[in-house]
């Protein structure tokens, strides 16, 4: 990869040594081909999941393990375990932490998956760390949270959790016929995680017009703690 292009200027550096400030110059384009290449590596590899999967392996082998899962949320997992279900479809927007993501997946199973939407590269790679060595692989990794699950047809959908800093409105708006057609338990981590009784009154009106939104879909609310909670469709027997 990196060797590519990076053994072609050692050469010709032996053959020219450069000047300090040249060579001040070449370290800083070094760095930064450096780090497009990681980048590009990141992207192109890491996500989808399955994508360059022996090679990845190969990488992380080589790389320093020591990516602890964080500590388990118990509550959380106990709502995981009542709602989702095996063999179904579970969507992730926000990875949170490697143990909820590492719960979903064993609780779908082999023939489920997990599908995951994470903008921060560098907590994608630690999860994808944590499924690899695991050898975990119904879980699906993506970068883009801008993608409409609409877009994607997903079937047999049960449960779907949203952390994504008050963006609630914009990706259940572009689900609009996932949420009809499966009617999947949400949980919300609304506001970027602030209660709605300490919220201004913009945040607030943002999460009347979410509640509304539900509720036209025939959602009722269960607060968990704070700015979570649980929606789940009227239909749906408990």
């Amino acid at each position: 990869m990196i060797i590519k292009w990076f053994f072609p200027l050692l050469v010709a550096l032996a053959d020219h040594p450069p000047l300090e400030d040249e060579f001040e110059e070449f370290e800083e384009v070094f760095e930064e081909e450096v780090h497009e290449e990681a980048d590009a590596f990141l992207i192109d590899e890491l996500i989808p999941f399955q994508i360059g999967r022996e090679r990845l392996l190969t990488y992380l082998h080589a790389t320093p393990s020591a990516f602890p899962v964080e500590k388990k949320q118990p509550e959380i997992e106990t709502l995981f375990e009542h709602y989702v279900k095996e063999d179904s479809t579970v969507i992730s927007y926000g990875a949170g932490d490697c143990s909820c993501i590492l719960k979903l997946s064993s609780l779908v199973g082999d023939e489920g998956t997990v599908i995951v939407f994470e903008p921060d590269l560098e907590n994608l790679a630690v999860l994808f760390w944590n499924l690899s060595l695991r050898g975990v692989e119904n879980v699906q990794l993506f970068h883009d949270m801008s993608k409409k699950l609409d877009t994607l047809f997903l079937k047999n959908v049960s449960f779907m959790r949203l952390d994504v800093g008050g963006r609630e409105l914009f990706v259940l708006g572009g689900a609009s016929n996932l949420l009809a057609e499966n009617t999947p338990v949400l949980l919300l981590n609304t506001l970027a995680g602030i209660p709605v009784e300490l919220a201004d009154r913009y945040t607030k009106q943002e999460f009347q017009e979410l509640t509304a939104k539900l509720d036209n879909l025939s959602y009722r609310s269960k607060r968990i703690n704070g700015a979570e909670y649980l929606f789940t469709h009227s239909g749906m027997q408990e």
